[in-house]
């Protein structure tokens, strides 16, 4: 898929969002239904273990034990789990703001990409040197 102009301004929003993270990588997320966004998260220092708060779901152990070793929650998981509720259709952007003011690698990890998917987003734009638009079966 290809982003849109919609996309671009989601986007800029996910990166204002990740200036606000207190983490040495920052990042942000926002996730949008029908043209509104209903979340926006960053990343932040761990307060508590995720797995608490989580969905209960069958995870992927490697991942699950990737996530319980990560000093950070996660955006894109922050995003998700303040919404706590179905996101099906709804589109998750995906952003990092380096040191220099440009965007830079945010693609979702596949603890992430678990969370996302679990909870009904279909479809994440993130970057990886341009701007790409995927379905969470092609992510």
């Amino acid at each position: 898929m290809r982003p849109s102009k919609k996309d671009r301004h989601w986007f800029r929003l996910a990166l204002n969002a990740a200036e606000s993270s207190m983490c040495k990588f920052q990042h942000g997320a926002v996730i949008v239904n029908s043209g509104k966004p209903i979340s926006v998260g960053v990343n932040l220092p761990k307060f508590r273990r995720l797995d608490s708060i989580t969905y209960d779901a069958d995870f992927d152990k490697e991942a699950e034990r990737r996530r319980s070793r990560q000093e950070t929650t996660h955006a894109e998981a922050h995003c998700v789990l303040k919404v706590r509720g179905n996101l099906r259709g709804t589109t998750l952007y995906s952003a990092r703001l380096r040191k220099d003011g440009y965007p830079g690698l945010s693609k979702p990890c596949a603890s992430c990409r678990q969370i996302i998917e679990l909870s009904g987003i279909t479809t994440v734009v993130f970057w990886d040197g341009k701007l790409r638009k995927l379905r969470i079966e092609d992510l």
